[in-house]
């Protein structure tokens, strides 16, 4: 086989597979707007009424093809629900770790010991004017 030869087929074989890719890709989209019904009712808007102008028509297939089909508001309240939980996590670590800081001083210690004391001898006053 001469490499003339050789590289013509190689070139028709590239084209033809170029080719067939390019019409799969575009019977693949006939299918996928033939087969969605807004999509459908928006391609046929735009067969009966070529004189709207693209924007109407741009605007139709977009809300036909792309608009969500979940209410607006249930994803936003998702999201601030959360991200409101997630500020919480954070904030009760923060409020946690700067507890244990201060409980591992030795200020907080004794003013702790110190109110425990004071209330110990309350409650031995309480405690004996119960009984009396």
């Amino acid at each position: 086989m001469t490499p003339l030869k050789f590289s013509s087929i190689f070139y028709l074989s590239f084209f033809f597979e170029t080719l067939s890719n390019f019409f799969f890709r575009e019977i693949n989209q006939a299918y996928d707007v033939l087969n969605n019904p807004e999509v459908r009712s928006s391609y046929d808007e735009y067969l009966k009424n070529p004189d709207k102008g693209d924007v109407y028509h741009y605007y139709n297939w977009y809300k036909a093809a792309y608009m969500p089909t979940i209410d607006p508001r249930i994803v936003v309240s998702a999201i601030l629900l959360a991200f409101s939980i997630l500020q919480y996590v954070i904030r009760k670590g923060m409020y946690e770790h700067a507890i244990s800081c201060i409980e591992k001083t030795s200020k907080f210690k004794t003013a702790l010991n110190a109110k425990h004391e004071e209330e110990k001898k309350t409650r031995v006053w309480i405690f004996i004017g119960i009984i009396s």
